[in-house]
């Protein structure tokens, strides 16, 4: 059974998700991993281990946060997801997408739950990003006065939300290098409303918002 990359913001709906496929594919025995401690490594080989041992029935390995794993631990773990054996079915849990090696995707069934780009898109639209209806003043001042944690999670939402929709909007990718750009710049204290307004300034471009006729 290929891996599952499972895409979602919310613990009830990557839960719900989780207990409909382990239902439909008779999955009995499962294995819960980064539930209690952030996985790590250790946690990758111990799992790798474990997978190779023979079972006499199908086996779930769930890995909570798979994106919060370093490169070195997301790497331990390639190989398993190459070579498994076929009665093991693994779900890996990401809020993020991007902090997924690109070679674990591509050996991944992705799934998306709605709910992850619909509180994207909320949040968003929330702060004045993507109001198509505004002037670019008027957008611009939604930004004022935001705390710089609001900013952070609005610019990596912002990040996933135009790498989930670059699959099938490619004119979009280009946009995630600036964006990414701001959240590194972000991280190393620049200023929040600067952040954004730059951010906002980019997208007037592709998005077309309408300039403030004044």
């Amino acid at each position: 059974m290929l891996p599952i990359l499972l895409i979602a913001q919310q613990k009830r709906a990557y839960t719900k998700y989780i207990t409909q496929v382990l239902k439909e594919r008779a999955l009995h025995d499962v294995h819960y991993f980064g539930e209690d401690e952030p996985l790590n490594i250790e946690t990758i080989r111990e799992i790798n281990v474990q997978a190779l041992q023979p079972s006499f029935v199908k086996r779930a390995f769930v890995l909570i946060g798979f994106d919060l794993l370093k490169n070195e631990g997301q790497n331990a773990f390639l190989k398993t997801a190459e070579e498994h054996r076929d009665d093991i079915q693994f779900i890996l849990v990401a809020r993020d997408e991007y902090r997924v090696l690109p070679t674990i995707i591509s050996r991944c069934v992705v799934k998306r739950l709605p709910e992850a780009l619909d509180n994207d898109w909320a949040l968003l639209q929330t702060l004045g990003l993507f109001n198509t209806h505004a002037t670019l003043a008027e957008v611009l001042c939604a930004t004022q006065g935001l705390k710089k944690e609001h900013c952070i999670k609005a610019i990596a939402q912002l990040r996933n939300y135009l790498y989930s929709k670059s699959h099938m909007q490619p004119a979009l990718y280009p946009l995630l290098e600036p964006v990414i750009e701001v959240e590194y710049q972000l991280k190393n204290n620049i200023y929040p409303e600067f952040a954004l307004d730059y951010i906002l300034l980019v997208l007037t471009k592709t998005i077309h918002l309408p300039l403030d006729p004044s």
